[in-house]
């Protein structure tokens, strides 16, 4: 009868199918981030999650399907937080300013998740990566008419200043400073500063004193 002590396997516990999921999404979006998601392949996105690819299809058909749920998750995130932004502020004009003036700083913030958003935009070209990046620029889009045609109401914003003008003459400043905020290089004299640029939109869109 063999006596000897029997050795206990120590293996780590099993994730969850919901907490792998979401591992693999961060790992994945730190590589696509960093590396770009063309430089990036299924067998290192395994490889830092610790898992084998396998493992990883059982989650997620392809790459390409990883990239997409990604790019909603930005998405939703985004929404998220332009809405709580726009939700302070006496009048429309106020929290339209408020979202002119905090963007740059959110885009610095989340650095790593726009610049996703920005290779993808430079370089989609799979239908539904355009129809996901559509959507996402037109729910900013919506958000920003909506508080202008707010502010014709309350009186804030001036009445000539049409809303779908404006909400798409400030998406192209996001997607303008987004991408040319990851240079070095900036105009002379021309030092990004979200308070002044909040302060032309304001001169711009603010009714005239009539006193």
């Amino acid at each position: 009868m063999d006596t000897r002590p029997k050795t206990v396997s120590k293996s780590r516990p099993r994730m969850c199918a919901e907490d792998r999921r979401a591992q693999l999404l961060e790992v994945a979006r730190d590589l696509f981030s960093s590396i770009g998601y063309k430089e990036t392949t299924t067998a290192m996105i395994a490889a830092r999650a610790g898992v084998s690819e396998p493992i990883l299809y059982r989650h997620f058909s392809s790459k390409l399907a990883l990239f997409h749920d990604i790019l909603e998750d930005i998405a939703t995130e985004a929404k998220v937080r332009l809405q709580s932004i726009a939700s302070m502020g006496t009048n429309a004009a106020e929290r339209l300013l408020a979202l002119v003036e905090e963007f740059p700083r959110i885009s610095e913030e989340r650095r790593n998740l726009f610049s996703i958003v920005d290779r993808a935009l430079a370089s989609a070209k799979d239908a539904r990566t355009q129809e996901l990046l559509c959507e996402y620029y037109a729910g900013f889009e919506g958000l920003l008419r909506k508080l202008v045609e707010e502010g014709h109401r309350d009186g804030s914003i001036r009445e000539d200043c049409e809303s779908s003008s404006v909400s798409w003459m400030l998406v192209m400043y996001g997607v303008g400073f987004s991408l040319l905020s990851r240079l070095s290089w900036v105009c002379p004299g021309a030092e990004p500063n979200p308070g002044e640029v909040a302060r032309l939109v304001g001169a711009m869109i603010r009714p005239q004193s009539t006193s």
